[in-house]
């Protein structure tokens, strides 16, 4: 949802605001869930909070993964050559 309208390399050197982000996520989770599941809120609240960050997380993941990659080459490379 967010994650398409921010850059995720600026979520990750911004941790203040992953934080507010995540308390963004939670509130319109539960929200959501008292909305739909009047009952029965505390479930769905994780289901649909965790829903909303998945998107994010997977970027933030694969960032963090090409950038593993990034660094293991490098000092392959470094170790080879020198």
């Amino acid at each position: 949802m967010l994650e398409q309208i921010l850059p995720v390399k600026w979520i990750e050197r911004k941790s203040w605001f992953a934080f507010v982000l995540g308390i963004t996520y939670a509130v319109l989770g539960i929200l959501s869930a008292l909305i739909l599941f009047p009952k029965e809120v505390g479930l769905a609240a994780v289901a649909f909070t965790s829903l909303l960050s998945l998107p994010s997380l997977n970027k933030l993941l694969t960032l963090e993964t090409e950038q593993a990659a990034r660094d293991n080459i490098q000092r392959l490379y470094l170790n080879k050559w020198s």
